[in-house]
């Protein structure tokens, strides 16, 4: 692994190496590269900052390891690091995509606990992406699921 290879000749591992390491994975469609990567940037203590764990959700979730992206979700939230409707649509969306009901129905419940309202303008697009990906059904399972209040 790079990282392994970074670490040999002296390079320094730390949040820049990682999130690099991260886009890298993403380019190259590899998520459970950036799984890798993950639990070896854990393993070093070393912690993302809100957009980190951002690029880290959207590549696992995209990649289909939306179980792995919630986890990633939750220790962020434990880490107290901030977030926004962003991280947590983005999940949503992507585990409705990988037939996951459970992970996007756990992901607005953790949205609806730490208060993170969306703009209505946000709740739109994200209806939108679900419609253009063929999941207006998952989309409207998940409102029937979590309530609406999630998403107001």
């Amino acid at each position: 692994m790079v990282a392994s290879w970074m670490e040999s000749a002296g390079l320094p591992l730390n949040k820049v190496a990682f999130t690099t390491l991260l886009k890298a994975c993403a380019q190259a469609k590899q998520g459970f590269r950036a799984l890798e990567v993950l639990q070896r940037l854990h393993a070093s203590d070393i912690y993302f900052d809100y957009l980190g764990y951002l690029k880290a959700v959207e590549i696992l979730g995209a990649s289909g390891l939306v179980h792995e992206a919630l986890s990633e979700l939750e220790g962020m939230l434990e880490e107290e690091v901030a977030a926004d409707h962003r991280i947590f649509f983005s999940l949503i969306r992507n585990a409705l995509l990988h037939n996951h009901l459970p992970v996007a129905a756990r992901t607005a419940v953790l949205m609806d606990t730490e208060g993170c309202t969306p703009p209505a303008s946000s709740l739109k697009l994200l209806m939108e992406s679900l419609i253009k990906a063929g999941l207006a059904a998952r989309g409207l399972e998940l409102l029937d699921t979590v309530g609406p209040a999630s998403f107001s």
